[in-house]
């Protein structure tokens, strides 16, 4: 197998590969084992709008570094699909991230989180896929963006983290897409009569406001823009 048969692979099979980590990542996580191990009082202190923060400008390097990768991640998936990445290039350019830095305390019975994980996915109709732990390295997850431009060919995930008896937990999770209001649909060139269009377009902003006012329970948004066949 090819190596780019093989990324191909990984992205329609899994949805996820493990991709190995600057040496940006450990400073990030120390900042953010520094910030979470601060009091209440002295976290209200750094709550800022200035991006100039001491506890943001250690992420705001880490920041640079992933969504440099993600620019080289987003290259290799667009030539997979057999699309023009320049077609693409500046929109990515453009494109928002978020970063999310989430402290997780030990839980006595963590079990019962992947009991419910696993309702859930069966609930879908979906199989839970336990990702292990691998030290320098993290996940890349595919997301509804690259699903709908595909046409379903790849598709996105559902992410949650598992808990530990034992000690706290810390996930750095960084979101990419395109502008927040450049709508997105199937590739014109991933489109034929053999295989319509499955989705309706969407833009970022769409995802934020159907999730901000949806739970769970309310069902993925991926599917609140499937056409129907």
């Amino acid at each position: 197998m090819s190596s780019m048969e093989g990324k191909k692979s990984e992205c329609s099979d899994n949805s996820f590969t493990g991709v190995m980590t600057l040496t940006k990542m450990r400073t990030s996580l120390a900042a953010a084992t520094e910030f979470f191990n601060l009091s209440l009082e002295e976290k209200i202190t750094l709550l800022s709008d200035n991006v100039h923060n001491p506890v943001r400008d250690k992420m705001g390097n880490y920041a640079e570094a992933v969504q440099a990768l993600q620019k080289q991640l987003m290259e290799v998936i667009v030539e997979t699909l057999g699309l023009n990445f320049g077609t693409l290039h500046n929109e990515i350019e453009e494109g928002s991230q978020v970063m999310a830095i989430n402290c997780y305390p030990a839980c006595p019975e963590p079990d019962l989180t992947l009991e419910w994980l696993r309702a859930i996915a069966s609930g879908q109709e979906q199989e839970l896929a336990l990702c292990s732990i691998v030290e320098g390295a993290f996940i890349v997850q595919l997301g509804d963006q690259i699903q709908v431009m595909s046409n379903g060919k790849y598709k996105s995930v559902v992410h949650q983290v598992t808990l530990s008896a034992e000690k706290k937990r810390l996930s750095i999770a960084s979101l990419h897409s395109l502008p927040l209001n450049k709508k997105i649909g199937p590739a014109p060139e991933l489109v034929d009569e053999q295989h319509p269009a499955s989705y309706k377009e969407f833009s970022f902003r769409d995802f934020l406001d159907y999730i901000s006012s949806n739970n769970n329970a309310d069902g993925r948004f991926i599917d609140s823009i499937k056409k129907s066949a």
